[in-house]
């Protein structure tokens, strides 16, 4: 047998395209091969049969292939049991501590649905709640955390009038990244319409999210991304559900936008909530006029938040106001407070009790408790008539 057939027989992996063969002894250079022997120009040896089938066989008592580095070991299979820990064990795992981004409602690998009617303010708000993530600056009564990338999907608006929101809020400051996802732009490059009942591009939209380390996506909204769903069926929305318990547990918090219905609640199946950590529903407060633009009252409506963060979520009112340029900015005030404020005034102004807790959505028990409080405070007389104290206090 010559030189090639040995090699055939011997270490038939190594032939290249070439017709060729490696060297078994160093690995890296070809062999000139003639019909007794063969050459390694690396190594400047030659090799007869004898010698070539004693390194073959050497490396296949090392359980190698010649030329081939040993695969890398391959970790045990995991199964069940591993998963499955006593309590003591469990608590006792060493974790990272949950980051949270604007404190106390938006954290790490949480699910937030915001809801609100339609024109009320819904996507002002979460950019500009995003705005102040990515520029480390305080929202309402909310305080920043660690800067993060965050980036805001898009569904429905043009590209001019996405532009202009940004503007509005101003670029100077960013800490972090806040990417735009706009659909109508993506349209325009002729990439597919978002759409989250779809798996491929769920899936394709999960990974740009990894490849952009980015650790809060907002979808805005959902009507503009699930269209053809049908709305009250939890079995229709299962798998959008479990596609953002993927996103929680590869570390992305998602900030969903949904309308609100005729009902005051979200609207469809109440089954998109199961896995949500907040809700908020933004609604128009009873005196709202409409050349006052977006001005809400933001209510937590579920929160998975430690009992002594509570207070942090009271109802707020917010407003945007134009400042000076062609930005805007969001002011903020305690609804309960500015509730109080609006009672004392009816009351002055000659309203019964019943009628202030019917126009303000409120019980006539909170009324009566308001009222009492102000007479014990020189704000209101016996007679429901505001004293100059109390003046002061509606004026500041």
């Amino acid at each position: 047998m010559n030189i090639t057939d040995t090699l055939l027989a011997a270490w038939p992996g190594n032939l290249k395209a070439d017709g060729t063969f490696t060297c078994p002894s160093c690995g890296r250079a070809t062999l000139t091969v003639d019909a007794d022997t063969a050459h390694c120009p690396s190594e400047g040896r030659s090799f007869d049969v004898g010698t070539l089938l004693g390194l073959l066989q050497r490396a296949r008592g090392n359980g190698s292939e010649p030329n081939q580095e040993a695969p890398p070991e391959q970790p045990d299979p995991v199964c069940f049991q591993d998963a499955i820990l006593d309590a003591d064990a469990f608590v006792s795992l060493q974790l990272p501590e949950k980051k949270s981004y604007l404190h106390p409602w938006i954290n790490e690998q949480s699910i937030v649905f915001i809801v609100g009617w339609r024109g009320v303010g819904k996507s002002g708000f979460i950019l500009g709640a995003l705005d102040a993530v990515t520029k480390g600056k305080p929202f309402g009564p909310w305080t920043p955390g660690e800067p993060v990338n965050c980036l805001y999907l898009d569904g429905e608006m043009a590209t001019v009038d996405v532009q202009k929101r940004l503007r509005e809020m101003g670029t100077a400051g960013r800490k972090s990244r806040l990417l735009v996802y706009s659909d109508a732009y993506a349209y325009s490059l002729r990439l597919p319409k978002a759409n989250l009942l779809d798996e491929k591009w769920r899936d394709g939209f999960k990974k740009s999210l990894l490849d952009l380390d980015v650790k809060i996506v907002v979808i805005d909204n959902l009507a503009s991304v699930t269209g053809g769903i049908d709305e009250n069926s939890k079995e229709a929305w299962d798998p959008i559900g479990a596609w953002l318990l993927q996103l929680r547990f590869a570390g992305i918090t998602t900030i969903l936008i949904h309308h609100e219905g005729k009902t005051g609640q979200q609207r469809g199946t109440s089954g998109r909530e199961d896995h949500a950590d907040v809700c908020i529903s933004l609604k128009k407060p009873h005196d709202y006029l409409a050349e006052q633009g977006a001005r809400f009252i933001a209510s937590f409506t579920k929160s998975r938040i430690p009992t002594e963060h509570l207070p942090l979520i009271a109802d707020t009112e917010f407003q945007l106001m134009n400042t000076i340029g062609d930005t805007q900015e969001w002011t903020w005030k305690s609804a309960q407070q500015a509730t109080k404020m609006q009672i004392l005034k009816n009351l002055d102004e000659g309203m019964c009790q019943t009628d202030v807790a019917d126009l303000l959505k409120v019980s006539k028990g909170q009324v009566s408790k308001v009222r009492a409080a102000a007479i014990k405070a020189h704000w209101m007389t016996e007679k429901n008539k505001l004293t100059q104290l109390g003046f002061g206090a509606l004026e500041g």
